[in-house]
C-alpha cells in the first residue's frame, strides 16, 4: 500500500533557483510541505541539489529552501504555449516561514466557495450543511481560452461541489471534473 501523498496546492509564486554556482530564474506552481513544482529553464539532473529562494509572493519577503530534484520535465519548443517544462523538487531543508507561508496557502486554497441563496422553494442543503460536507476536488476551465484551475471546497454532493465552483468562479467557467477529495 502506498502511502498517502501530502496535499499539494496551486499557488503561483515567483522563485530564483541556486544549483551549482549558476542562478535561474523561476515560477513555482505548485507546493506541498515536502515538495514543488517549479517552471523554468534549469538544465539540472535529477538528484542534483539546489536552493530555491521564494519570492516576494510567499510573505513579502524571500523564503530560502533546500532542496533536491527529484523529476525533470522537457518540453519541446513549440508545445512550451500549451504546458509546462521545469523540476520536481523535494524539499530538504525549510525554515518556519515556509510552513507558515503553505498553512496560509492551505486556508485560502480550501476555504468553501460561498453558495449562493437559493430561491424560495428550492431544496438545496443550507451553508451550514454544506460547510459540514465532504471536500471535493472541481477543475474548471475557462471558455475563452486554456486558462483551468482547481477549487478544493466542502459540499453535501457531488452536484452541489459542480454548482458552488461555478458560482464561486463567475461567469464563462466550465466544468472539467469533479472528484471526491481526500
Amino acid at each position: 500500500m502506498r502511502p498517502q501523498a501530502e496535499p499539494r496546492f496551486s499557488k503561483r509564486v515567483p522563485c530564483r533557483l541556486r544549483v551549482a554556482g549558476s542562478t535561474y530564474s523561476g515560477l513555482v506552481l505548485n507546493v506541498s510541505r515536502t515538495g514543488l513544482f517549479v517552471q523554468t529553464n534549469a538544465q539540472t539532473r535529477p538528484g542534483a541539489e539546489l536552493c530555491v529562494d521564494l519570492g516576494p509572493g510567499a510573505t513579502g519577503g524571500r523564503i530560502p529552501l533546500g532542496a533536491k530534484v527529484v523529476w525533470r520535465r522537457v518540453v519541446a519548443p513549440y508545445l512550451r504555449t500549451v504546458t509546462h517544462g521545469g523540476l520536481g523538487v523535494r524539499i530538504e531543508n525549510a525554515p518556519e516561514a515556509f510552513y507558515h507561508f503553505l498553512s496560509r496557502v492551505a486556508r485560502e486554497t480550501e476555504a468553501p466557495a460561498p453558495v449562493p441563496t437559493p430561491a424560495v422553494g428550492v431544496g438545496t442543503p443550507s451553508a451550514a450543511s454544506a460547510a459540514s460536507g465532504s471536500p471535493y476536488r472541481v477543475r474548471i476551465r475557462h471558455e475563452s481560452g486554456s486558462r483551468s484551475r482547481t477549487l478544493i471546497l466542502r459540499s453535501s454532493s457531488e452536484h452541489e461541489a459542480r454548482r458552488s465552483a461555478l458560482a464561486s468562479a463567475g461567469p464563462g467557467w466550465t466544468v472539467l471534473e469533479v472528484q471526491r477529495a481526500r
